[in-house]
């Protein structure tokens, strides 16, 4: 089953009120309402997609193997687009900056890769 059948089917299980059994037994509930409540079920829901579709980079080999083009925003709320190998630009700046001083973690808005 791909991943996309599988967040269907979770959503589905959601609104018809059945956990189906995959509720996270490995997380504390995120919810007031604890961890079976559908509330909760939807929250990690949101949270799966959140992360599929904006990836987080948390590590320097990490941010080094973006590729030319990427878009991020930085811990900082920096938005840069990787120029070339070494350095970023900052939209509404003239100048580029070394890539390697965008503060981790960064969340990638966009890549070729994966449009």
């Amino acid at each position: 089953m791909s991943a996309r059948d599988q967040l269907v089917e979770r959503v589905a299980l959601a609104m018809t009120g059945r956990s189906g059994g995959w509720t996270k037994q490995d997380r504390e509930p995120v919810s007031p309402l604890g961890a079976d409540s559908h509330a909760s079920i939807m929250i990690d829901l949101v949270r799966e997609v959140l992360d599929a579709a904006y990836p987080q980079i948390t590590t320097v080999a990490d941010r080094e193997a973006l590729s030319v083009g990427t878009v991020v925003r930085s811990a900082a709320g920096t938005i840069a687009c990787r120029f070339d190998e070494e350095r970023g630009v900052v939209f509404g700046m003239s100048l580029p900056f070394p890539w390697r001083t965008l503060q981790l973690p960064l969340t990638v808005l966009w890549a070729e890769d994966r449009s």
